[in-house]
């Protein structure tokens, strides 16, 4: 057992080394969509597998760069929404046991689950009447389909049809697990869990 822990404890680092890379990266992404945005982050001295940490910082840059592109608004149209114009995205790591909760929200306009329907329908991906028995977590789930996207026209930070998909196969090499929950005009959130130690697991 004391071997165990020695070995468990080398393997283990605090996840702010992840975390120190998002302010930029938000600042980057807001400024070429002209949008204001501030970060927030809470639990980054939470310690977790190193390997599994590295892994986790492409799929949180790909969540943070689709809350920025497709749910955080303009500050004008913000501002008619009665919402400040600074937008906020808040990064918030927990710990339960040997699992660690990484959370991605944002307080933009939500998930527009008719437009998922639509696009989804639109590629081939279910048909009218699926659509229309689908459970709205269900229809949260397209946004990882291979390919799926719900811009016309892709641009520089987004539209590609790659993002989430990769949120979704780094969270299966790691043995966790996505979830999205969403309210139109409120915003997202993003919930990723995953073993403290993938390596020992």
């Amino acid at each position: 057992d004391d071997l165990r822990n020695q070995v468990f404890g080398l393997m283990l680092r605090p996840i702010s080394s992840m975390f120190s890379i998002f302010p930029r990266t938000v600042r980057d992404l807001a400024a070429r969509s002209g949008k204001k945005v501030r970060l927030l982050v809470s639990g980054d001295a939470i310690e977790m597998d190193q390997l599994a940490a590295e892994n986790l910082s492409e799929p949180l840059i790909h969540i943070i760069n689709n809350a920025v592109a497709h749910g955080i608004e303009i500050p004008e149209e913000r501002l008619a929404a009665g919402k400040p114009k600074e937008a906020q995205i808040t990064i918030a790591a927990t710990q339960k046991g040997a699992e660690v909760c990484i959370e991605v929200i944002d307080d933009g306009r939500g998930v527009d689950m008719d437009l998922l329907r639509e696009k989804a329908i639109q590629s081939g991906i279910i048909n009218s009447d699926e659509a229309e028995e689908m459970y709205a977590s269900e229809v949260l789930e397209l946004i990882f389909h291979p390919g799926f996207s719900t811009l016309s026209t892709a641009t520089e930070a987004a539209g590609r049809g790659v993002g989430l998909n990769v949120v979704l196969n780094a969270m299966r090499e790691l043995t966790g697990s996505v979830h999205i929950q969403t309210q139109a005009g409120k915003g997202c959130k993003f919930i990723l869990k995953l073993p403290v130690s993938t390596a020992i697991q």
